[in-house]
């Protein structure tokens, strides 16, 4: 069902209008092309090195980075084979969220995914891309206009697929988180606004970079605090008679995740579990309440200069 009110799409298109906004793009906007979810990758990198997997903690994050780093170190072959099979593979498939996000003005576009389908919109539009670990860097931010930034590497960076550079499993967010992209998370984030988008911000080393901000703003008042809107669909479980119930549990975890972080929740629910066409009809009204919006502002401007004659 599609939830969106006016109000909402109001607010989404007047922060972008700010230019002054980021999308920060997770693996949900990735998986209507083909593109797992992190958790489902684990698991299949897991079939592939021989190491059982738990099915009960699919939801943990810790147990994620924790058996990931248990397939690198048992099968590293496996481990980075799997991992080009699942986002190697530059599929070359267009998804209309992305095409929408590319026509509005974000002030940039932040992913955590390693796929490249942000890439291949971004080279539609030939904005910048920069990747984790060389380019990940806040003076591309002011440099360019409406650049991209793999934060976490792409594994597919020039037509072929490459895990070597990428932040996946436990050890390579440690080492990542220790200086490059916690740098730049803490100097982006004060900065501008942000929409999440097909993301939980479930990672803890992400996370905890927020948390450090959110904190730092706490303690000096004259810090101005950016809106952060994160987009979340409903959560389910299937009980022991196969029957689909609101997570409950689970929600309230995130609101009270997203409350120590000064980040606003605005949930739906997906018709379709996979495709998640809510957030297409999403930024289609967004673009549409924009362009309103930047007629408006020309009708008013121009109505001025009127009046000064």
């Amino acid at each position: 069902m599609d939830l969106w009110t006016n109000e909402i799409i109001e607010k989404l298109a007047r922060l972008i209008h700010t230019r002054e906004c980021i999308a920060w793009i997770g693996s949900g906007l990735s998986r209507q092309s083909g593109y797992k979810l992190w958790a489902d990758a684990i698991e299949e990198i897991c079939k592939s090195c021989g190491i059982k997997f738990d099915k009960n903690q699919k939801k943990d994050p810790k147990y994620l980075l924790r058996i990931a780093d248990n397939c690198k170190e048992i099968n590293l072959n496996n481990y980075k084979m799997t991992l080009c099979k699942l986002f190697g593979d530059d599929k070359g498939m267009s998804r209309h969220a992305y095409s929408y996000l590319m026509k509005l003005p974000f002030k940039a576009y932040v992913t955590t995914n390693i796929d490249p389908l942000l890439k291949f919109h971004l080279e539609i539009e030939n904005k910048n891309i920069y990747s984790y670990p060389y380019d990940v860097n806040v003076k591309y931010l002011y440099k360019n206009k409406s650049p991209g930034f793999y934060i976490h590497g792409i594994a597919n960076r020039n037509g072929y697929p490459n895990v070597d550079n990428i932040v996946f499993c436990k050890s390579e967010f440690e080492e990542a988180y220790k200086n490059v992209v916690s740098s730049f998370i803490t100097q982006v984030v004060p900065e501008q606004h942000i929409i999440f988008l097909g993301y939980r911000l479930s990672e803890p080393n992400t996370f905890e970079c927020f948390e450090r901000i959110v904190d730092f703003s706490r303690k000096h008042g004259d810090f101005i605090q950016k809106q952060r809107i994160i987009i979340l669909c409903n959560e389910y479980f299937y009980d022991s008679e196969d029957k689909k119930k609101l997570d409950i549990d689970l929600m309230a975890d995130q609101k009270r995740k997203m409350q120590l972080i000064n980040t606003e929740i605005i949930r739906y629910d997906a018709c379709d579990e996979e495709k998640h066409q809510e957030i297409e009809n999403l930024l289609w009204n967004i673009k549409i309440k924009y362009e309103e919006i930047e007629k408006q502002n020309k009708y008013v401007i121009n109505a001025g200069d009127d009046h000064e004659i």
